[in-house]
Formats: C-alpha cells, structure tokens, sequence
C-alpha cells in the first residue's frame, strides 16, 4: 500500500481536519472507500481503524481514503461537516483519484459509526461549502459500512460520545442525533455488524438502526456475533469476526450494485424471442439484432384458414421463415392454428405442432426443438408431447 497523499478539506487555514487519499498503482476506476475511525468524537483512532482497514479495503478492490475529522471541543456540526466535504472532494475528484463517482461507501466504527451514520440520514441539512467547484457535488454517501456504531443517544447509549458531539446541548438535542428516528425511504444500503460482548457500545444500537432500515424498506445486512470486545476492527484473531470485510464488500457489488474492474463479470444472458410471424421481424427486427449482435428465436404460426386469408400481407412467409433461419436465427413451434392448448385432445395437440413442423420442413427449415405456448397459458398436458 502507497503512502497516504494528505489532502486539506478546507482552505480555511484554521481548520486541520484532512483526508489520507492512498493512490494505487493502476488508474482503473473503482467504487470508492472512506474510513472513518472511532474515537468518541474525542480523539480519532487512525492507527487501528484507519490505515489498517484501508489497507484491506484496498485488497479487496477499493480506492481508498481515511477521514481525520474534527473532534471535541469542537462539537456538530464540524465533523459532519468534514464528512461531507470529503464526500464532494472524492467526487470532484472522480477521474483523477480513480473513482466511480456514483459508488462511494463509508466505513465508520463506533463514533466513526455514528459519523458514517450521519452522513446517510443528515445529508440534507448539513452544509459543507468551502467557496470552489466541489460544492456542486453531491454530499450523499451511496452506501455505508457500519462497525460497532453508536446510533443512539436515548436507548443503550454510549453518552460520552454524545456529550463530545453536542456539548451543552447534549440533553436538549439526543433525540435529534439518534439517528435511528433519522432512517427513511432514501437512505443508502447500510452493511452493520457488532458483538454481543461489546462492553462499551451495546450491540442493540447497530439492531435499532437496522431494524429502522427494514420499517423504512431501505436495503440492509446485519451480522451480530456472539463474542468480541469492543473496538474489534478487523476482526484480529477471529475467524468468524474477520470475515467481515469481504461479506461487506459483497453486500456492496449485488445490493449496492458497486462493481469492480479488476474482476470478471458475472456472465448473463439475454434471451429474445418473436412470435406470430408478423412480417417486419424479418424486414426490421433482423436487421437490427444482427447490427447489435444478438441472437432470437422466432416462434412462427399460420392461424386459421380464414384469419390468414385476410390477414396474409402481415404474415411471413416459408420463404421468409428460411431467410431467418439462414441468417442465424433459431426457429421454433408455436402451433400451426394458434389455439388454447388447454383445450385440445392429446389428438388435436399433436396434430397442431406436427401440422406446423411439416410446413417448415417444406420450407428447408430444421426440425424445431423449442416450443412457445400459443397466447401465454401453460398446459400440462402438452408437457409429454
């Protein structure tokens, strides 16, 4: 892992508060990382909850920074405010630090936590301008990663941190900086984990602020183990605790919808099929499938006697059934009249598909293999033939 580059949040000479950015030796564009340590809003414990959790974040694919942010005396809203100004910075930043600008995760423990926390549920009352570009950028995480948090300050509190955070204020405001009664439908995914033994910040914290996450129908994974300390970082000496970080990072890819680029994708599959012969699948829909490099099957039927004869301008012919077939496209059984097959004998039904494979066979056509029920309804009885 590089040196950390230290980037001042604010031109205000006053203020000390920076951001550890740690430049990776490629400059592939990656979701983004920002640790923000614990500390009780008295102290910021860089050492055990900054690099060291970057630097693992970093194996798993990350870009990522570390969050040295205003503590007591000062109280709110200057380190939410030193968050939020490392959130625009990272996005103004985008392409030249390597970043996904749409896929920026907070890691907060305990008061970080709490920080982390806050920055999902008060990004719309918090200012953090500092007079250049990176104002316009927006403030909201777009997921949050929560050890051990203090959420809060009116049930299993940690009160040394509130009283860090608001001062005086403390008695008049916890409600307000309980984040768990700040969750609603607009909150980003939130990963929480935490121990039953912790002794200084109980583990119902990180349960009320899932549960409020659920009640809110907002994307949430809650890992509560059955024993640990407080302050367990990553887990040291714990097998089932340090496995955290990588079940994090997963909850980012398939709930956050962060991607890496380092990583193979998942391979999908897009499945197109046409039916009812009408006659631009080969005059229009061809064309543009083979332009984009995608495959079909066209699922063609005849109808009855009497709708074809008035409808047959609309419909393909053989011949235009062996065009599709001869630029690639599979051609399948949809019945010769189009009926409910629910209906139908054993008799009829097969009269129906075979009557149907004889005109396509006529036309040079292969033998189909895949079969499309006619308007949609599934038949039972058709699964045998």
């Amino acid at each position: 892992m590089n040196e950390a580059v230290k980037i001042k949040l604010w031109s205000d000479e006053k203020i000390t508060s920076c951001l550890d950015y740690y430049p990776r030796k490629d400059r592939l564009r990656r979701p983004a990382m920002l640790v923000i340590p614990g500390g009780g809003y008295g102290v910021v414990c860089e050492s055990t909850e900054g690099r060291p959790v970057a630097e693992k974040f970093e194996s798993l694919g990350f870009q990522t920074f570390v969050l040295n942010y205003r503590i007591a005396p000062e109280h709110f809203p200057a380190p939410q405010q030193d968050a939020f100004r490392a959130i625009k910075l990272i996005r103004a930043n985008a392409e030249k630090w390597g970043v996904k600008p749409d896929q920026i995760a907070l890691c907060g423990f305990s008061a970080g936590g709490h920080l982390a926390a806050s920055c999902a549920t008060l990004y719309r009352e918090v200012e953090a301008f500092n007079g250049d570009a990176a104002d316009r950028e927006n403030q909201k995480p777009d997921a949050v990663v929560l050890g051990y948090p203090v959420i809060s300050f009116i049930e299993s509190s940690h009160l040394g941190t509130g009283h860090n955070l608001l001062g005086d204020e403390f008695e008049k405001r916890k409600a307000e900086f309980s984040l768990e009664l700040r969750v609603d439908t607009e909150t980003p995914p939130a990963f929480i984990w935490h121990t039953v033994t912790d002794q200084m910040v109980p583990y119902q914290n990180s349960i009320l602020y899932y549960e409020a996450m659920v009640h809110s129908k907002r994307p949430a994974e809650l890992h509560i183990y059955p024993d640990g300390p407080h302050g367990m970082q990553l887990g040291y000496g714990r097998r089932d605790v340090s496995s955290w970080p990588a079940e994090a990072k997963e909850f980012l890819r398939y709930t956050a919808h962060f991607s890496f680029p380092d990583e193979p994708q998942e391979e999908k599959t897009v499945v197109l099929t046409f039916d009812d012969a009408v006659k631009n699948h080969l005059s229009f829909v061809a064309p543009l499938l083979k332009k984009y490099g995608f495959g079909a099957t066209f699922f063609p039927c005849r109808f009855s006697k009497e709708w074809r004869a008035e409808h047959e301008e609309s419909l393909l012919t053989g011949n235009d059934l062996k065009a599709l077939a001869d630029m690639g496209f599979e051609i399948g059984n949809h019945t010769f009249n189009h009926p409910d097959m629910r209906t139908l004998s054993d008799e009829n039904a097969d009269k129906e598909i075979s009557e149907l494979a004889d005109f396509l066979e006529k036309n040079g056509i292969e033998k189909c293999v895949s079969f499309a029920y006619p308007g949609g309804p599934f038949a039972e009885n058709i699964v045998p033939l």
